[in-house]
């Protein structure tokens, strides 16, 4: 029988003398050629790197030097006019005459010591946290979105610690990202980071803290005092109730003795929708669940949901992108492009019909079987269309659900860094893009599922590969400000802007009261300035934490007050807290007259009449 050729141009079909020559070498003759083509390609990007060591300097002189590239190509796809795609690996490097400007910010007086006289013991710390201020080059964001996209890095060069399918590194910005799916790095390269302006994209702690299924159960437990009526009553204001088994199994035979209802089992190990069940302790009692079963199999129980909010007549749950660039104290913003998944079946109690996944489950990777994920999946724009006006009034509540789950792991943070790296590490350097899967009910309450450390960000359908692309690039502009590289007439703020409007905001709140903010730590001060800086290019990030709460009678600020003296932290805690409050109502006041460091929490607010006697001006 004859061979039949391979489709196309392959290497044994041409005539070309090079290709004849590389079908003549054997397998080890063409791994040297590799390495050979492999080390010339390092060469030349180590010698084009760019070099950025030098952080901005301020509040000593009249300038500060900024070192500015080049904007990407005019075909880079954008979805809109400050958005930023890095450019493909394989495009040449520019000239190094090329690939830098030096911009000059001209100042009459930057000394915030003369600004600001009467904050002595505040200025020298917010010049030294803004001092370390830097921005990337185009290599580093290249780096950078890779290492979001989880990609090997290996092609990139570096000058000491290497890089290879699990870490990406270049010295020059100090950029580390990780690519496997919690962290990549012992303590040492995060306390190491903690001294220095460079980044990872993962906090040391998630996956003990809140990214699997027993680490999130059991620290909600613990946060929230899960044995307590008053506990349990917060728990269902956000979340639900859950079980680590066999851990908590006792605790579940008291709650079944009050609810005799329908839980939904979820084996700890497993992922993708893999062993999920629900069990009717009506009709099974706990036969399946106690110890000995489940000590070979450990599993997280919750209460099902038995009135989801139906849309056409199927059951569905949200995946919420949300950034965390703090633990201790919490930042976080949950990302305004996200979708949402329907289960494939239409949705029924019906105990014959429920015991089907297809009708309770929502996951992807179950649903897929049965339709695309084209047709199983909306975006955020189409969920918005569906509510219509209802729509800010939802997002507000998954802001407070996701905000109040995420604050009740502030403390494990701390006790874990206490007790693996030392009492003054806090991962400030670190931030982490979770996926959070949110239910909605028939009432419209917003309740969190579960917390993903390593979210999915590739696709099937294009759609949803278009949300994430503009997630990844508002990470990048929102942790790293690219617009201050790339536009050369941005109107983003230079570090000593930051500076400024740090000291700007803390003195307007002064007005209102006595307070001189002496009791402030250089760590809530390093705080407020790296706030700021994110502020400036939020791009489609909405704030979660600190909260945007305006009721003219303060409802919601005391309810959040109640909320953090019941996980029982400090009373210095509350009292920042509450400034961070105040100087949200400053950002929000500011966005509202100026339409600056705006966020698309603020819209739903004012569309909900949300800000007390405040007039909203907010275009659509």
């Amino acid at each position: 029988m004859a061979k039949l050729k391979p489709k196309g141009l392959g290497l044994g079909q041409s005539r070309s003398p090079v290709l004849e020559y590389w079908n003549s070498l054997n397998r080890a003759e063409r791994y040297f050629v590799y390495f050979i083509v492999l080390l010339l390609i390092y060469a030349v990007r180590l010698e084009d790197a760019p070099n950025l060591d030098e952080p901005i300097q301020i509040g000593t002189s009249s300038k500060t030097h900024l070192q500015i590239v080049p904007p990407p190509p005019s075909n880079v796809k954008s979805h809109d006019s400050h958005s930023f795609a890095p450019r493909s690996v394989k495009t040449k490097a520019l000239e190094s005459s090329e690939r830098t400007i030096t911009a000059d910010v001209e100042r009459t007086d930057i000394s915030l010591e003369n600004m600001f006289p009467q904050y002595p013991h505040l200025t020298p710390d917010v010049i030294s946290t803004a001092n370390r201020i830097t921005f990337p080059s185009d290599r580093d964001l290249q780096v950078i979105f890779l290492g979001l996209k989880n990609r090997p890095l290996w092609f990139f060069p570096q000058r000491k610690h290497g890089i290879n399918s699990n870490v990406g590194y270049y010295e020059a910005f100090d950029a580390w990202m990780c690519l496997l799916k919690y962290y990549c790095f012992n303590k040492e390269t995060y306390i190491r980071l903690e001294s220095s302006q460079g980044m990872t994209n993962r906090v040391l702690g998630s996956k003990e803290i809140w990214s699997t299924k027993i680490s999130y159960c059991s620290t909600l437990r613990e946060a929230l005092r899960a044995t307590t009526k008053e506990g349990r009553n917060w728990i269902g204001t956000f979340t639900f109730m859950c079980w680590v088994l066999p851990t908590n199994y006792p605790a579940l035979q008291n709650d079944t003795l009050i609810s005799n209802g329908k839980y939904i089992v979820k084996p700890a190990a497993a992922q993708a929708g893999q062993g999920i069940y629900l069990h009717d302790v009506k009709t099974h009692g706990l036969k399946g669940l106690d110890g000995k079963v489940m000590r070979k199999n450990p599993a997280v129980v919750q209460p099902y949901l038995t009135n989801p909010y139906l849309i056409n007549g199927k059951k569905w749950d949200m995946r919420i992108y949300v950034a965390v660039t703090s633990v201790t104290p919490l930042r976080a913003y949950m990302h305004s492009e996200g979708f949402i998944r329907f289960a494939f079946e239409d949705y029924s109690n019906d105990e014959e019909k429920e015991d089907e996944k297809n009708v309770f489950l929502t996951n992807l990777s179950v649903n897929n079987k049965k339709a695309k994920t084209e047709d199983l999946t909306w975006v955020f724009s189409e969920l918005r269309d569906h509510f219509k006006d209802k729509a800010s009034f939802i997002f507000s509540r998954i802001d407070l659900a996701i905000g109040r789950m995420l604050l009740t792991s502030e403390k494990s943070f701390r006790k874990y860094y206490d007790s693996n790296v030392d009492s003054a590490f806090s991962c400030e350097n670190c931030y982490h893009i979770l996926g959070i899967d949110v239910i909605i009910d028939e009432d419209l309450n917003a309740y969190v599922i579960e917390i993903n450390g390593n979210p999915t960000l590739n696709f099937k359908a294009e759609k949803l590969n278009d949300e994430v692309s503009q997630l990844e690039e508002d990470v990048v502009r929102m942790m790293y400000n690219n617009d201050q590289i790339y536009e050369q007439n941005t109107e983003g703020k230079s570090a000593m802007d930051i500076a400024v409007g740090v000291m700007e905001d803390i003195s307007r709140v002064k007005e209102s009261g006595d307070d001189l903010f002496e009791w402030l730590t250089k760590e809530q001060i390093s705080y407020l300035v790296r706030s700021k800086r994110e502020q400036q290019e939020l791009g489609g990030f909405r704030r979660i934490y600190p909260v945007t709460t305006y009721c003219e009678d303060n409802k919601d600020e005391n309810e959040w007050t109640a909320f953090m003296k019941f996980l029982r932290l400090s009373e210095e805690r509350i009292r920042f807290h509450d400034l961070l409050t105040r100087l949200e109502k400053i950002r929000v006041q500011r966005c509202i007259k100026d339409s600056v460091e705006c966020s698309n929490e603020i819209h739903d607010k004012c569309n909900l009449k949300y800000i007390g006697d405040t007039i909203c001006n907010l275009e659509d």
